[in-house]
């Protein structure tokens, strides 16, 4: 449902800070929704994590695991995705995330200068606060700005929050205090079920959410707070024929929810405990003892330190941060510098790591030639021990196949665009390079195939013709290269692994290995788990809605043939009998 809740037209004289403004177009990246193909780089001392459908580089990192009876206490660092929605406020580590349990949507705000309260505001009609049990777009969410809910887990993983389908059956059999069944409306791909609680734990409206992860631990999201996003503004058509300035505008005011863990516990009682004040955490409690304390800076909202008291042992990390800002327009920003372990050793970021865009006219049935005229720019790590790790981006174009879109003029303008886009803009890795005392720099390059588009509109799709398929080549320090042909096709094999080649140099194959996957339809696991909210311009919604499991690998190597193959799944999508067989034998 559109709303049209603050229009200003230039006769009006109204105007507002540009900076807190933003267009449906700069919306669209955290609309994608793009195959999460991450695959470690070999070794990688630095967390250091690659997705080889879009190129793009991430960090994480584990600063504190604290074992117990009970829930693993795990705070893990990890790097803002480009497609993450944001608030005024930073993360809690400046342009790092920290992996605290949370669901994270958009919400209609009062209005463009006011938030408002996030349990009021969070709503699925007027003075309807049954979020979970009718879980569905919050009341008067409109695809020019909302972005769907996102479940971010204790490894700081984000999954897209499904409404369940129907021929999803499998569910926890869990009650509430009366003895009644609770219900689980909601699903994820990674096999979280997520159901309902009565209330929030801090007082807002509405009803929380209890997730369920695949071992049987459960997750009391509760704690419901909300800060100022920034607004979209669409430019409207001219009703006076242009004579207006400004132009007439649109705006969609929004608010950033977060609900918060409040509990964890396991499956035989043992328990986590989360402390807040306002949006920020101040401790982590464990059934056995163990504490977590956060120290947040009395003058920006980042956390300072976290002290761990874990028995008569007590250890301190702290954090710095480098262009701490408050800009009135935009919020809180600010990047992590440094992070002091415990013993005095520390990991250090510099360099440039922020997302740079490419322009793309999206205009119908241009299917090549766009620039790429951005210069690199280099991030550099240093660990704690000393070892040195550079890497090098540079915005790239990366193409999808076989693309269900058509032309649009929206506006009625003259000029025609691709309702769903079949490029990508992604800051892309190009270069890796390891260095330290005593060590000499050892380089990897990161070398990708131009991008082949298409759209089921083409020749070539009506064919079967259209490439659908792109290769990133890594070349080692040694001048070995290694070959991961991806797909492109959209659908559920999206951004899916179909061949990875090693050559002894450049040229001399040693092995290739080829892989297969299984329908979504295979079963015995659903043929669709759930439906994706907010899913709109650009949205491969099969890759988070069907299960598309490993069916088979095929490996040939120095005159054999290595294979594996899956018999039968279970209804969660994993295997249950594998053959395994080399030929000629043994």
């Amino acid at each position: 449902m559109r709303s049209t809740l603050w229009i200003a037209l230039g006769l009006l004289g109204v105007c507002v800070s540009a900076k807190a403004d933003v267009s449906p177009e700069e919306e669209f990246e955290k609309r994608l929704k793009l195959a999460q193909t991450i695959q470690p780089m070999g070794e990688s001392p630095f967390g250091e994590s690659f997705n080889m459908f879009t190129g793009e580089l991430g960090f994480r990192v584990d600063d504190i695991v604290v074992d117990g009876i009970g829930p693993r206490i795990v705070l893990a660092r990890t790097t803002l995705k480009q497609e993450r929605m944001r608030g005024f406020d930073p993360a809690m580590l400046g342009d790092w995330d920290l992996s605290i349990p949370r669901i994270e949507t958009l919400v209609q705000a009062v209005s463009r200068f006011e938030s408002g309260a996030p349990g009021e505001q969070w709503k699925i009609a007027d003075g309807n606060y049954a979020r979970c049990t009718q879980f569905r777009e919050p009341y008067q969410a409109w695809d020019t700005w909302w972005n769907g809910y996102e479940f971010i887990d204790g490894n700081g993983s984000r999954q897209q929050m499904l409404v369940r389908d129907p021929g999803n059956t499998a569910r926890p059999g869990l009650q509430d205090a009366s003895g009644a069944p609770i219900p689980f409306p909601v699903v994820t791909n990674q096999n979280w079920q997520i159901g309902c609680l009565p209330n929030t734990s801090n007082g807002q409206l509405g009803e929380g959410f209890l997730a369920v992860s695949p071992d049987g631990t459960k997750y009391f999201l509760d704690y419901l707070v909300g800060v100022r996003a920034e607004n979209v503004v669409e430019i409207l058509p001219d009703p006076m024929g242009g004579s207006l300035a400004p132009p007439p505008r649109l705006w969609y005011p929004r608010l950033f929810a977060t609900m918060y863990v409040s509990r964890i516990e396991d499956r035989f009682g043992n328990f986590l405990s989360f402390s807040y004040s306002g949006r920020r955490i101040n401790s982590i409690t464990g059934s056995d003892g163990r504490r977590v304390d956060f120290v947040w800076r009395a003058d920006a909202p980042l956390i300072e330190s976290i002290v761990v008291q874990a028995g008569p042992q007590q250890r301190s990390w702290h954090y710095e941060y480098a262009d701490v800002l408050n800009d009135s327009g935009v919020g809180w920003k600010a990047r992590l510098s440094r992070a002091v372990l415990p013993d005095g050793t520390s990991w250090a970021y510099s360099g440039a790591r922020s997302e740079r865009t490419l322009y793309n006219p999206n205009i119908c049935d241009v299917r090549g030639g766009l620039m790429e005229t951005e210069a690199p720019r280099a991030y550099q790590v240093t660990h704690p021990s000393g070892l040195i790790g550079s890497f090098t981006t540079v915005p790239k174009w990366h193409a999808r196949s076989y693309v269900p879109t058509a032309c649009d003029n929206p506006g009625g303008g003259a000029t025609f665009r691709e309702y769903t886009p079949l490029f990508i803009a992604q800051e892309s890795l190009i270069s890796k390079s390891i260095s330290g005392p005593g060590l000499a720099t050892s380089t990897w390059s990161y070398g990708y195939s131009a991008p082949q588009p298409s759209a089921m509109r083409d020749a070539c799709a009506v064919g079967q013709s259209c490439a659908d398929s792109r290769w990133v080549d890594v070349t080692s320090p040694e001048g070995d290269r290694t070959r991961y042909t991806v797909s492109t096709r959209w659908g559920v094999s999206e951004g899916k692994l179909l061949k990875t080649e090693v050559f002894d140099g450049g040229s001399t194959l040693l092995s290739t290995t080829s892989t297969s996957y299984a329908p979504s339809s295979a079963g015995p696991f659903p043929a669709r788990l759930g439906t994706m909210l907010g899913a709109s311009l650009g949205t491969n919604v099969d890759i988070s809605e069907r299960w598309s499991p490993t069916k088979e690998t095929v490996t040939g190597q120095q005159g054999r043939i290595f294979k594996m193959t899956v018999n039968s799944f279970d209804g969660y999508a994993r295997p249950v009998s594998v053959t395994k067989s080399s030929a000629p034998s043994p």
